[in-house]
């Protein structure tokens, strides 16, 4: 069921990768390339990440970032359009795809409890920030 799930993800990116780098943005909404290194790339076919970046209002922006062909990486929420000032959940996911980790940001700082999850989805783990 996994590698199903994981060679289906595959599959449509791959599809989809040229498209989603070759239309118009919405307002609002970025995407960008990096290389294995997490550099800014303009070449594509070089690429093997990818964000999405969405701009949900003036002090809220999420950014999404993927393996080029494979899973999410992660899910970050910023205040600031610079992405310098974490605000919101956080949400890491394992290479399988599956959530890794979650934790909650306020002004750049963790806050409350950061929780660590099982491949079954339950807390196995919580951190005090």
């Amino acid at each position: 069921m996994k590698l199903l799930r994981v060679l289906s993800l595959i599959i449509f990116l791959c599809l989809n990768a040229v498209t989603i780098f070759s239309q118009k943005n919405k307002p609002g909404e970025a995407y960008y390339a990096y290389d294995a290194a997490w550099k800014p790339l303009n070449n594509i076919k070089k690429a093997i990440y990818f964000a999405r970046v969405k701009k949900v209002n003036d002090t809220c922006w999420v950014v999404n970032n993927y393996n080029m062909f494979g899973p999410m990486i992660s899910r970050e929420v910023y205040k600031d359009r610079e992405n310098k000032i974490a605000h919101g959940t956080w949400i890491f996911y394992k290479p399988d795809g599956y959530m890794d980790s979650v934790c909650n940001f306020q002004n750049a700082l963790a806050h409350g409890k950061w929780y660590f999850l099982n491949d079954t989805g339950r807390t196995y783990r919580e951190k005090n920030t």
